[in-house]
């Protein structure tokens, strides 16, 4: 399914989408990569914990309020000039600095100018624990091609930054 805002309605400004729940299986794309969102989007997920449970599979299962994704969810809003970078090691609960590992082909420091503010989404099945952390300053490890970026406060949860196998 495919949402292309941009030319549904040239008189409305927004849209909301509201569901108890959003289940993906094949691909949703809300927006384009090749053009610049221009309608402001918000998803309203209603649910309580205490909702009938969606069967995932026979390990997971998920409450109202969520959305599943088991194919292909694409959402794309205004361009932006930062880079999106992964955790180079896990950064624990209670750090003052996170170590990214950085492509130096679209990377620089012009793209942390001033104090750039930065998500960490969870690493676990509770969304709560995603984390929006401003950066204090960097320090780049060129030869490496990573980048330690001190926070200004500590994290509040731990975002795993390492494969792991789960058998």
């Amino acid at each position: 399914m495919v949402l292309d805002l941009n030319s549904v309605d040239k008189t409305c400004d927004s849209y909301t989408i509201s569901a108890k729940k959003i289940w993906v299986s094949g691909m949703l794309r809300i927006g384009a990569s090749t053009s610049e969102m221009t309608k402001d989007v918000t998803i309203n997920l209603i649910g309580y914990e205490d909702d009938e449970k969606i069967v995932v599979n026979r390990q997971t299962d998920a409450h109202a309020g969520a959305i599943v994704v088991q194919g292909r969810l694409y959402i794309y809003g205004k361009s932006v000039t930062a880079p999106i970078t992964r955790l180079y090691e896990t950064a624990v609960a209670g750090s003052s600095a996170i170590t990214i590992a950085v492509d130096p082909d679209h990377f620089d420091s012009t793209d942390f100018d001033g104090e750039p503010t930065i998500l960490l989404t969870s690493s676990s099945f509770d969304g709560s624990e995603t984390e929006e952390i401003t950066v204090d300053s960097i320090d780049y490890l060129d030869e490496d091609e990573l980048a330690v970026l001190h926070l200004k406060t500590p994290l509040q949860h731990t975002h795993y930054g390492a494969s792991q196998a789960v058998t």
